[in-house]
C-alpha cells in the first residue's frame, strides 16, 4: 500500500516549466488532511521538516480514545524517492501516542473494527463500518464511504485547476492500513462506496 501510494504521489508531482513543483511529501499531507482531517475529532497539523529529506506530519485526536484509534489504523511511514514521511499521532495535549497494537495484537476483527469506528466517527465522508459478507476471501469488515469526491490542489498538469479528484473511498484506502494480524489470525479491511441509490 505504501508503495502504491508512493507511485501515485510521484506521478502526481510531475510539473511543467510554467508551474511550481509540488514536492511529493505534500501529496501525503493533502490526502491525510482532506480525508482524515475532515473529521470533527481529528486535526492534521502542518508538516514539519526534521532534516533534509525527512518530514513529520502531526495528527491530533480531540480525545485520547480517538488518538489511540488513529495510531492503530493510520499508515505511519512513507518512503517516496528518497523522501521519508512519518505520521505522528498526538493526544489532545500534544503528547505522542503509541500504536496500541504494537505491543499487543487485537483479539479479533471486532476489536479492530472498534478502532476504525472511533477514529472515523464524525467524519462526513464515512457512511458506516460494515461487517464482512462471510466469504473465505472477503475482508473482515468494510469501511463504507459516502458517494462523495475528495478534491485538493496537487500541481496536477492534467487538470485545468491543478487539482486531484478521487472517490473518497480511494483516499481513505491510501492513508489507512488494510491488513492486520490479530490473535484470531490475519484479517483484511475493505473500502467501498455507498451506492447512490441506497438510502440506509
Amino acid at each position: 500500500m505504501v508503495t502504491l501510494l508512493a507511485i501515485s504521489i510521484a506521478m502526481l508531482s510531475v510539473c511543467t516549466p510554467v508551474c511550481a513543483l509540488s514536492p511529493p511529501q505534500y501529496g501525503v499531507w493533502r490526502q491525510l488532511n482532506a480525508s482524515i482531517g475532515a473529521g470533527l475529532l481529528v486535526q492534521v497539523e502542518q508538516m514539519q521538516e526534521i532534516d533534509e529529506g525527512n518530514y513529520v506530519i502531526p495528527v491530533r485526536g480531540r480525545s485520547s480514545e480517538v488518538s489511540a484509534a488513529l495510531a492503530a489504523i493510520l499508515i505511519t511511514a512513507y518512503s517516496i524517492g528518497g523522501i521519508n514521511v512519518q505520521v505522528q499521532v498526538l493526544d489532545p495535549d500534544g503528547s505522542p501516542v503509541e500504536n496500541p497494537l504494537a505491543s499487543k495484537r487485537a483479539a479479533d476483527a471486532s476489536q479492530l473494527q472498534r478502532y476504525f469506528e472511533r477514529a472515523l466517527c464524525a467524519n462526513p465522508y464515512i457512511h458506516c463500518i460494515r461487517h464482512g459478507r462471510g466469504g473465505v476471501f472477503d475482508p473482515a469488515f468494510w469501511v463504507e464511504c459516502n458517494p462523495k469526491i475528495i478534491q485538493f490542489w496537487n500541481d496536477n498538469i492534467g487538470d485545468y485547476y491543478g487539482n486531484e479528484v478521487f472517490v473518497a473511498a480511494d483516499v481513505f484506502k491510501n492513508v489507512l492500513q488494510t491488513s492486520f494480524e490479530t490473535e484470531a489470525g490475519s484479517i483484511s479491511v475493505g473500502f467501498t462506496t455507498k451506492p447512490v441509490w441506497y438510502w440506509n
